[in-house]
């Protein structure tokens, strides 16, 4: 649910698939949203988009280079299943490898590999929020990055999670993304009535 040793390209971060849209001005009539603190990142606020149906998201920097973003949103679909392996968040995934492709195409990323596909628990082995995942590897200006896409439904809404980063000494191992994980997989599993209020309290600028 602090500082960067080593910066990401904004460009990397703005690739959201099949999310866009404009963050809406904050109502203070609006409930919060409490997302979990986590030992070793910096939470950002709740951004809200426009159209509703675009819903809202979340940011999270660490202190060793890697950013993970939490969007929650339904396209405007009704009935999306919970869990990860719906006809629903597999079309949400080929939207995902789209996206990257087209990137690729238009020189934003010199590389773009996919390297593996899997279905997995969000935190370890006893955790309880089960997510699709699609990694990719991402060369830009020289520079290689990992890149996760998890997917999954949660009454009536998909929740998609970002987390890119750069290599580090233990190459695609990153204890903080996973600490990160852990928490939010214990987030989601026992609050899921406040995590998905589609009326959060916003302030400040989501990290796309």
């Amino acid at each position: 649910m602090k500082k960067a040793l080593i910066l990401i390209s904004v460009c990397l971060l703005c690739l959201v698939p099949g999310v866009s849209g404009q963050p809406e001005n904050g109502d203070e009539n609006q409930a919060a949203i409490d997302f979990p603190e986590v030992e070793g990142w910096i939470k950002g606020e709740v951004k809200k988009y426009s159209p509703a149906e675009l819903g809202y998201s979340i940011g999270y920097r660490s202190n060793i280079g890697g950013i993970v973003t939490v969007y929650v949103y339904d396209k405007g679909l009704k009935g999306i299943p919970d869990g990860p392996y719906s006809n629903q968040v597999s079309t949400e995934i080929i939207t995902a490898k789209n996206e990257i492709r087209s990137l690729l195409e238009r020189g934003v990323y010199g590389a773009a590999r996919f390297t593996k596909f899997q279905y997995r628990k969000l935190g370890s082995e006893t955790g309880m929020f089960m997510v699709a995942q699609l990694d990719v590897e991402l060369v830009r200006e020289g520079r290689t990055y990992y890149s996760e896409i998890l997917m999954t439904g949660l009454e009536g809404k998909f929740v998609k999670i970002r987390a890119t980063r750069a290599p580090g000494i233990e190459g695609l191992e990153n204890k903080a993304i996973f600490n990160l994980y852990e928490a939010l997989d214990s987030f989601f599993s026992g609050k899921k009535d406040e995590f998905l209020k589609n009326r959060a309290k916003v302030s400040g600028t989501a990290i796309r």
